[in-house]
């Protein structure tokens, strides 16, 4: 029996509804995290990526223990030019910092991703640093997960979120657990104005 490699969410048109079927089904249990993350096929995921599939719109890795430092090293390398990848799922894969400045690179020129995962991973303040300065100026990206690193980096690192959005004019979601009420709150000042800002965009191009 094959592997289910429904965490890498492939959506393809199939002439035979038997397969089709089999397909949405594989698709449906990598949404519900019912696919065990050991049983995902990471070396077909990354060819996927490297090729730039078009129907690899969303990849799911959270919690796969085969994802080496190397695998993730290359899956960023493969993202520089990738044009299909929306949604990227790296949540709990040991992602550090030189993973955190080598991925803010290629999001920097990136217009295709919308959606980012890296929680529960190893980020400290310098990657923080690093990974938010490269894609202040990214508008495709609307929603990032930073929640539940190993090392917190404390009030530094919510200064860091707080300045990044400030600046930064794409996000509308932002996943972390701010303990001091004075960066909470400048976070959700921007997060309201990059709400509106979208709102404002969508009205412009349908008139």
């Amino acid at each position: 029996m094959a592997k289910p490699i429904g965490f890498c969410y492939f959506k393809v048109n199939l002439e035979h509804d038997a397969t089709k079927n089999w397909k949405r089904a594989t698709f449906q249990r990598g949404i519900e995290g019912e696919v065990d993350p050991l049983e995902v096929d990471v070396e077909e995921c990354l060819s996927q990526l490297q090729a730039n599939e078009y129907s690899l719109t969303e990849l799911n890795l959270n919690n796969n223990t085969k994802l080496s430092p190397e695998h993730i090293s290359r899956l960023i390398e493969n993202l520089q030019d990738n044009t299909h990848l929306q949604v990227l799922q790296l949540a709990n894969v040991k992602f550090d910092d030189d993973h955190a400045k080598a991925l803010g690179k290629v999001l920097s020129t990136n217009s295709t991703l919308r959606s980012l995962s890296l929680e529960s991973n190893k980020i400290t303040a310098r990657g923080f640093k690093a990974f938010l300065n490269s894609i202040v100026h990214n508008t495709t990206l609307k929603e990032l997960r930073l929640a539940n690193q190993y090392n917190s980096g404390g009030a530094r690192v919510e200064v860091y979120i707080a300045d990044f959005l400030e600046k930064n004019k794409g996000i509308v979601k932002m996943g972390y657990f701010f303990n001091f009420p004075s960066a909470r709150s400048r976070v959700d000042k921007y997060i309201t104005r990059n709400i509106d800002l979208g709102r404002q965009r969508r009205v412009a191009m349908a008139n």
